[in-house]
């Protein structure tokens, strides 16, 4: 494939949907994958944390929803994407090869939705890049589909991989006092984060399948940090537990963070 949709890095609609990439309006599939992904973005640039010189990696990089808006963006930087779906690599690598500045890399762990046939855990991932490499990491929705050990392992690579200085930009959905209210509530009506069973760490959707949908506590997302090197400069909660107050994210809640 060398016109990829002419080169304006739009997947196809069935690929987002088939590799889960997140979606609330499935007539407008497309237009969504670009308005998030631009969202995201803008909203870094806008906090100052992303840069054009930066070298950026992005964990769980999908289809690359937040890679499209950074290839006029990064002129003297570089973007590294890394992702657990074969096809996801696939597909990018394909849309981006006229991107000299630009990877992505299959991590090839195991996964209940993703990549059932790997065997190493996640648990016990090691990032294929070298130390101290990254202005700025972030994720999205990847938190929401690991279990304890497994977000205690990518933040540790996280940190290993950043510079020190660095930033890095996290979603999560995290229990602090405010969710854990509304918690019922959320159980109540059987939406996607409805968490009704307590595991370590945090309250999952389905016990069988735990990565589906899982909310860490906050005490425990933020000691993980400490325990890494990584100073929190700043939560922004977003409104999908039911909160209504101190509401600065659009979907899930966000943590910012400093190497040290």
């Amino acid at each position: 494939m060398t016109d990829v949709l002419e080169k304006n890095r739009i997947p196809p609609e069935a690929l987002i949907v088939e590799n889960g990439i997140g979606c609330d309006d499935y007539q407008k599939i497309a237009s969504q994958f670009k308005q998030v992904g631009d969202g995201v973005t803008k909203n870094m640039m806008n906090a100052g944390l992303l840069k054009p010189s930066h070298r950026v990696l992005d964990v769980g990089c999908g289809l690359g929803r937040l890679s499209r808006p950074l290839t006029d963006f990064l002129v003297d930087g570089s973007y590294v994407g890394l992702d657990a779906t074969q096809t996801s690599i696939d597909w990018c690598k394909d849309a981006y090869d006229d991107v000299d500045n630009f990877e992505f890399i299959f991590a090839d762990v195991f996964s209940n939705d993703y990549n059932v046939g790997a065997q190493l855990k996640a648990s016990d991932y090691k990032f294929p890049l070298g130390d101290n490499q990254f202005d700025f990491v972030w994720s999205t929705s990847l938190f929401t589909h690991l279990v304890f050990e497994d977000f205690d392992n990518y933040i540790k690579e996280m940190s290993r991989v950043m510079k020190p200085g660095a930033k890095c930009w996290n979603t999560y959905l995290l229990l602090d006092a405010v969710a854990l209210k509304l918690i019922e509530t959320l159980n109540s009506k059987n939406t996607r984060h409805k968490l009704p069973y307590e595991v370590q760490g945090g309250r999952v959707r389905d016990l069988d399948n735990p990565e589906s949908q899982i909310a860490l506590y906050e005490e425990m997302v933020l000691e993980t940090h400490e325990k890494h090197g990584l100073l929190v400069n700043d939560i922004r909660y977003g409104p999908w537990s039911g909160r209504r107050h101190n509401v600065r994210a659009g979907g899930q809640d966000v943590i910012i963070a400093t190497k040290l």
